[in-house]
């Protein structure tokens, strides 16, 4: 064999050293296939030497069984797919389920072991970021198809995977983790496969690798955003798919894609899921005409603490509304604190005329258990409190632990309830600094200031 392989390279010489490489490697082949006969007959594809990208023949090792798997290769997906030049296999444009691909044949030979890869890679935009591959470790399938979670990995942007992983996709995903492995890096999807492969099962893996390919193409001229955002409309309303991947996709149709004029058409009806977090985030997307249902989520104690810190905070968001604020003042006294947190800050924004007959209620949470919902308390005080809560905010100043974020928020509360009352004459209020920077209140009638040693004195 080593003086065949010499006498090649003198005979084309040192000028055609990929020809002379090529013939050598034949030679080879044509060895390793009169070793091997198990690879060799009608039913395998044998050793792959050549297989261009760019729209060459494929050469296979020498053989009469080698070519005529080949023939019966080109034969079938010529017949199939109708290509225009049948007698080429690799870097053809071949039309899958009207998706343009280039279909390239590698030969592999781990091992020792005899084997064939086929690359497709889409001509035209895919969906981005989208990685699946068969999950490594996962058993042969010797009966009924296992999960997709168990056969199956991907990853990849949330709205991406909600949208293009739809049950005929998970579906089709499964069978072809069930005949080999397979990988798609967003640009090339691998097929490996054992050298002894039925051509006709090749042709098969070939027209599912293809439908699968198909899920992930954009049209032309189509944004991608626009697209995700479609497809997640789409999948969010299938029958065929389960309640939890449905909200999955109306979560991330509602949450990454909200501005699409898609998520806006959808959010009236999402308003009617029974997910409060669908709920939310619809009532997020259409503004006003949500914010029925965001009070409800907020005073509705079966939804997720989470959920309703949440409903309460967007209701901030909103334009200023009296009769939304009357139905957060409903809260509960033991509400958790968080959500006592949350409703304080809000009635702040929602009340910049004053809190009437409410504001007592919010000064009850001064001497809350937790620090958050104090200084939530003198926070919302401070934006839209009147006189009466000055004096309460100061003995909350003054107490000896309040010396960091409560009794700053405290003052601060004083301070802008002054910037907004000033002093409006005979029982006015007026605040000023006194040792230290501390602040007293100063009545007609009456004196009540906080002094330096933070305690309060009241003087007639």
């Amino acid at each position: 064999m080593r003086r065949a392989m010499r006498a090649v390279w003198l005979m084309l010489g040192p000028g055609c050293g990929g020809l002379a490489l090529l013939i050598t490697a034949g030679i080879v082949a044509a060895m390793l296939a009169s070793a091997i006969p198990a690879v060799a007959g009608p039913a395998g594809l044998g050793l792959l030497l050549v297989g261009t990208v760019g729209g060459g023949t494929l050469l296979f090792a020498p053989g009469r069984a080698h070519r005529k798997a080949v023939r019966e290769l080109r034969s079938l997906l010529g017949a199939r797919y109708g290509w225009a030049e049948p007698s080429s296999v690799a870097g053809m444009p071949v039309n899958i389920a009207n998706q343009d691909l280039l279909l390239t044949v590698e030969g592999l030979g781990p091992g020792g072991m005899l084997a064939f890869e086929l690359s497709l890679r889409p001509l035209d935009p895919v969906v981005p970021g989208l990685a699946v591959f068969r999950r490594p470790g996962a058993p042969p399938v010797t009966g009924a198809l296992p999960s997709f979670d168990a056969l199956v990995s991907h990853r990849g942007p949330a709205d991406v995977q909600s949208a293009v992983l739809t049950a005929p996709v998970r579906r089709a995903l499964r069978e072809l983790g069930n005949s080999l492995v397979f990988s798609w890096n967003g640009e090339r999807l691998r097929l490996q496969l054992p050298a002894r492969h039925p051509v006709s099962e090749i042709v098969n893996q070939v027209e599912a690798a293809g439908a699968v390919l198909a899920s992930l193409a954009i049209p032309a001229g189509e944004d991608p955003d626009a697209h995700i955002a479609r497809r997640l409309d789409s999948v969010r309303q299938s029958t065929d798919e389960p309640a939890v991947v449905r909200r999955r996709a109306a979560v991330a149709l509602l949450s990454l894609h909200s501005t699409s004029t898609v998520a806006v058409a959808a959010a009236p009806s999402c308003l009617e899921s029974g997910a409060p977090q669908v709920r939310l985030l619809a009532a997020r997307v259409l503004g006003e005409g949500g914010r029925a249902t965001l009070l409800a989520l907020a005073e509705d104690e079966g939804t997720p603490l989470e959920h309703r810190c949440d409903a309460v905070a967007r209701l901030a968001d909103l334009a200023p509304d009296a009769a939304t604020a009357r139905g957060l003042c409903a809260l509960p006294d033991d509400a958790p604190p968080s959500l006592a947190a949350a409703v304080l800050t809000t009635l702040g924004a929602l009340s910049p005329d004053g809190f009437g007959s409410d504001e007592p209620w919010i000064i009850g949470f001064l001497k809350h258990e937790y620090a958050a919902v104090r200084e939530a308390a003198c926070d919302a005080l401070g934006a839209a409190g009147g006189r009466a809560a000055v004096e309460p905010l100061l003995l909350a100043a003054s107490r000896s632990m309040e010396r960091g974020g409560v009794g700053r928020s405290a003052r601060a509360a004083v301070a802008g309830i002054q910037h907004r009352l000033g002093d409006a004459g005979r029982g006015g209020l007026a605040v000023e600094a006194v040792g230290g920077g501390e602040l007293s209140v100063l009545e007609e009638e009456g004196r009540l200031s906080q002094v330096a040693g933070g305690g309060l004195s009241a003087a007639d």
